[in-house]
């Protein structure tokens, strides 16, 4: 697939990160995510990364932290 614009490819990150707090607790993986965003795995982890400092495993290990904090389930 072939994005017009990097905010188009922005947006399909930003969907992913959305999927991914929808319920952190769930068992997903990197794959899942990268489908969500319609890219490879490794363009995924590359991207997100650049985007928002920290790898989509560390961003999710740290949503779960704060949700099993909170007291939280999905």
């Amino acid at each position: 697939r072939r994005w017009r614009t990097r905010a188009d490819l922005y947006g399909q990150l930003l969907q992913a990160r959305k999927y991914m707090d929808a319920c952190p607790l769930e068992t997903a993986k990197l794959q899942d995510f990268a489908a969500e965003a319609g890219v490879s795995m490794h363009h995924f982890l590359r991207l997100f990364h650049e985007v928002n400092g920290v790898t989509p495993l560390q961003y999710l290990a740290a949503r779960r932290v704060n949700v099993d904090a909170q007291g939280g389930s999905c």
